[in-house]
C-alpha cells in the first residue's frame, strides 16, 4: 500500500461490517442501505484484493466473516421479504 499500513487500511474496512458478516452503506456512496445487501460483500472483496497476499488477523477475521454471511443465506430471506 503507497498510503498507510495494510492494518490500518483492513481496521477501516471492517469497521464497515455488520455483525451478520456483511457490509453496509457506507462501504459504498450509493447504497443507503443499513442491512447488508450481497453486492456490498463484492464490494469489501474487490478492496480486499488490493492486499494480495499480505496475512494479518484483522484480514481472516473479515474473510471469516464474510464466509459465515454467505453460508447463512441470510440475504436470501431479506431479498423475498422485500418482494413479498
Amino acid at each position: 500500500m503507497k498510503y498507510g499500513s495494510c492494518d490500518d487500511f483492513l481496521s477501516v474496512l471492517s469497521s464497515y461490517q455488520n455483525k451478520d458478516g456483511g457490509f453496509w452503506y457506507n462501504i459504498e456512496c450509493n447504497n443507503w442501505n443499513p442491512n447488508s445487501p450481497p453486492y456490498t460483500v463484492c464490494i469489501a472483496l474487490d478492496y480486499l484484493d488490493t492486499t494480495g497476499n499480505y496475512e494479518s488477523g484483522i484480514k481472516s477475521k473479515i474473510i471469516e466473516r464474510i464466509v459465515k454471511y454467505l453460508s447463512s443465506r441470510a440475504y436470501l430471506l431479506e431479498f423475498w421479504q422485500i418482494r413479498l
